[in-house]
This record gives C-alpha cells, sequence and structure tokens, in this order.
C-alpha cells in the first residue's frame, strides 16, 4: 500500500515559536488587568504596575488584530 507524500509547503507550520509565546504573555497579562480591574483579592498588590497591565492588554489586541488580519489563507478543495 503507496501512502501519499506530503509537502512541507502545506501552509501550517508545527511548533511552539515566538508567535504563541507572546501570545501567551499577552493572553496572561489580560487576565491579570481583568483580575485587577474587578477588584479579585489577589495576593499581589498591583499599585502602579496596572497601568502596565493595560499598556500590555492594548498591544495584545493590537498585535492580535494583526495576526488576524494578516493570516495566510488555507485553499482547501472539496
Amino acid at each position: 500500500m503507496k501512502l501519499p507524500k506530503v509537502s512541507k509547503s502545506s501552509g501550517s507550520e508545527s511548533g511552539f515559536g515566538i508567535g504563541n509565546i507572546l501570545g501567551l504573555i499577552f493572553l496572561l497579562t489580560g487576565i491579570l488587568l481583568i483580575l485587577a480591574l474587578l477588584n479579585f483579592n489577589l495576593p499581589i498588590d498591583f499599585g502602579n504596575f496596572k497601568t502596565v497591565l493595560q499598556y500590555g492588554a492594548a498591544f495584545g489586541s493590537i498585535f492580535g488584530g494583526l495576526s488576524m488580519l494578516f493570516r495566510k489563507k488555507e485553499i482547501t478543495s472539496v
């Protein structure tokens, strides 16, 4: 039985790249910002760190939107 060969240029890459790492950092920053703004009882006092969290969430939103805009479209044939 012959198996079809899979070309490496199929449009999807596997692995844990810099984009995934940045995505996780911005996701965690956004979650911390939401918890801080809701006055959730956290063991850490954020104080002036809330401003950094707000900027991190804003940059994460911008980069997430840009990555969705410029993502490669995969063509699927039926």
